[in-house]
């Protein structure tokens, strides 16, 4: 009877050791959350469903005290608060017919057990303006329980178009 224990311990211990990385790691939960919020944030004409969920569930994204500073065509914009994320994304949302954002790269820090920074590049095309766009965006993660939210988000470096 002992032996099989050992060996179910054994098994377990192996078990955990590959699911770790590939499923419970800091790195792989906050690249789920940016892929999940990206996702929401990708819609086609005629998606209202879709869109409203964006603007639904995009906050819940934030903290409570999140930052958001995004710099465009030398203009910035602040948005405080989860609030006022989630009513300005509802407004751009609904002025948009479609939006399509594709991940290109992402780099992420992890600082501490409830702490990370990651920096996201993204594709970015919006029926507004079709051209494909480069966003360089920063963005400082805390851990509240068992999810990573964001704290602050920063576009960074300058506009540019890739060719597209």
């Amino acid at each position: 009877m002992k032996k099989w224990i050992v060996v179910l311990a054994v098994i377990g211990a192996v078990v955990a050791w590959m699911l770790y990385p590939t499923f419970l790691s800091p790195e792989r939960q906050i690249e789920r959350t940016v892929r999940n919020l990206t996702g929401l944030l990708t819609f086609e004409s005629g998606e209202v469903v879709s869109r409203l969920a964006a603007v639904h569930s995009l906050p819940t994204y934030f903290t409570e005290t999140a930052e958001v500073r995004i710099t465009t065509f030398g203009r910035t914009v602040l948005l405080g608060g989860r609030s006022e994320i989630g009513s300005s994304v509802a407004e751009a949302v609904t002025n948009l017919s479609w939006l399509d954002l594709k991940i290109e790269a992402m780099r992420t820090t992890i600082i501490s057990e409830s702490e990370a920074k990651v920096r996201v590049v993204f594709a970015l095309r919006t029926s507004e303006e079709p051209t494909l766009q480069a966003v360089d965006l920063q963005l400082l993660l805390k851990k509240d329980g068992s999810d990573w939210l964001i704290e602050q988000a920063e576009t960074s470096g300058p506009d540019w178009s890739m060719p597209g």
